[in-house]
């Protein structure tokens, strides 16, 4: 799973980002991958269910556009 956003500069950090809940609790947090504006997180499961993506952004102020794709 991967999420792109804009914008995006060094000073952003782990300040933006997802994570992923199934009825179990936390499936996986989406990590930086070394291309700006980009978070992602791969995970395996066969419990059936509803899954929740929080997506976050702790920056005072930003405003963020963004896009999540399987």
């Amino acid at each position: 799973m991967r999420m792109y956003f804009t914008p995006d500069n060094p000073s952003i950090g782990d300040g933006v980002g997802f994570t992923v809940y199934g009825p179990a609790g936390k499936v996986a947090t989406g990590k930086t991958t070394g291309t700006p504006g980009e978070r992602a997180a791969t995970f395996q499961t066969n419990v059936a269910g509803k899954y929740l993506i929080q997506v976050y952004n702790y920056i005072e102020g930003l405003t963020i556009n963004y896009t999540i794709i399987q």
